[in-house]
This record gives C-alpha cells, structure tokens and sequence, in this order.
C-alpha cells in the first residue's frame, strides 16, 4: 500500500493500481511525493513509477456502429405528414373511417422508426404521433360503430313497417272511398277496378276518382261492391290484410 502528498496534502493508504490510475487521470503529477513501507523516505512519483509518469492514455475508439450527430438542416419525414393526414380523414370523412386509419397506424410506425434512425437528419415525430393517435381511435370506434349499426337495424326496421302500414292502410280508405262514391253517382253495387303493380295506377271506372296508389301490391282487388270487403297484400307486409267496405281493416 502507498501513501502519496498532492501538494503538500497526504493521502493514503491506496493499492499501486489506485496510484497508476491517478498518474494517467493527471491527478498525481510526476512531482508528487510517495512512499511505502520499507522505504526509508519518500520518493517522486516519476522515480518511484518512471514507466507511468508522464504517460498519456490513448483516445478511447468510437462505439461500433455508433453514428455521428447530424449537423445539416433536418427534413420533414415524409410518412410523417401521410400518417397525420390520414389520420385527420379517420376523423373528417367518418363513413369512409375504415379506409383511412390502418395507413395512419402503418405510417406513424414506420416514420417514427425512420426518424429515430436519422439521428436528426429527419424531423416529424409529434406529427406521426398524432397520426398514430387518431389512427388507432379510429381502430376503437369500429366496434362502436359496429354496435350503434346492430342497435339501428330493428329501429329502421320498424319504422318501415310502420311506413308501409299506414301506406296500405290509406290507400284501402282510397279505394273504399272512391267505390262508395261511384256506387252513389251511377246507383250501382258493383264495380271493376284495374291495378299495375309496377307503377301503382289503377285504371277501369275509378281511375277518376284515384290518382296514384303504392307499388308492389301483390294482392288487390279486381271487383268492389257496395257492402263487400277486399283484401290487400304486400311483398314486405307479411300476410294479405282485409278492409270492410269502408276501408277499415279487419285483421
């Protein structure tokens, strides 16, 4: 073990390694005394140790595959800009959502990764992050989206029926009503009436009295009397529906 003076100031007991180190670190200096046990005084460093005094360590070699800093002017990355683009379009042009956010999830990875190799050749992280962001709320709201649709189709549904419903409903007072009506001005019980499923017309003597029915009939009438009923079926209705004589249904 050694004893060194830096200075004037002792310090010790350190291990010969520690004072090597010291040496090439430029703490002990080749003027600086030492001494160890057995010797009779103390001795310059450079004396005691003359291969290490004045020794400079070598440069330390740069880390393998390290890259050195860019210093020029950065570029956007151009992924970057699609990813937050696309992004954006998840959000603006919702219908169409699907289309636009696996390219901005896609985009946003790759520009961060490329950026992150640049070493500041490229710039756009907060871009592509946002991008990421909303490319994957776009991801989020499929499901959403898919449930609200689930939820709607028995809705729309029912409002369609109740549509089509009232749909016959009114058309079956039109019927009854104009037969009633042509019964009373000719002083007859009995009547033919005429119908295009394709467009809804009816022709025959109550054409006059009736402008346009629905489309698609596929039960109706082909004679009305006075005091009789008919009935009226529809592709989308379910089972034909039967009116009394004054259009009001029966079942």
């Amino acid at each position: 073990m050694y004893h060194i003076a830096v200075k004037g100031v002792q310090q010790g007991p350190v291990s010969e390694a520690e004072v090597r180190e010291k040496i090439a670190r430029g703490e002990l200096q080749p003027t600086d005394l030492c001494w160890r046990e057995g010797w009779a005084e103390w001795k310059r460093v450079d004396a005691a140790f003359p291969s290490a005094a004045g020794a400079v360590p070598p440069p330390l070699a740069p880390a393998v595959g390290a890259a050195n800093p860019f210093t020029g002017t950065p570029k956007r990355c151009g992924l970057a800009t699609v990813s937050l683009v696309c992004g954006i379009c998840t959000f603006v042009l919702f219908p169409l959502f699907f289309v636009f956010m696996i390219p901005a999830i896609v985009c946003g990875h790759v520009a961060q990764s490329r950026i992150k190799k640049a070493k500041g050749a490229l710039v756009g992280g907060g871009m592509a992050l946002a991008g990421l962001i909303m490319g994957y709320m776009g991801v989020a709201v499929v499901p959403v989206a898919g449930l609200m649709a689930v939820m709607a189709v028995p809705a729309f549904q029912k409002v369609r029926m109740n549509s089509i419903n009232a749909t016959m409903n009114n058309d079956a007072r039109q019927i009854a009503a104009a037969a009633q009506q042509y019964f009373l001005e000719n002083d007859l019980k009995r009547v033919e009436i005429g119908y295009d499923s394709a467009t809804g017309a009816v022709s025959g003597p109550l054409a006059e009295y009736i402008k346009q029915l629905a489309k698609g009939y596929t039960t109706f009438p082909t004679e009305l009397t006075a005091e009789g009923g008919f009935e009226l079926a529809h592709p989308t209705a379910g089972p034909p529906r039967a009116y009394d004589a004054d259009g009001q249904r029966q079942y």
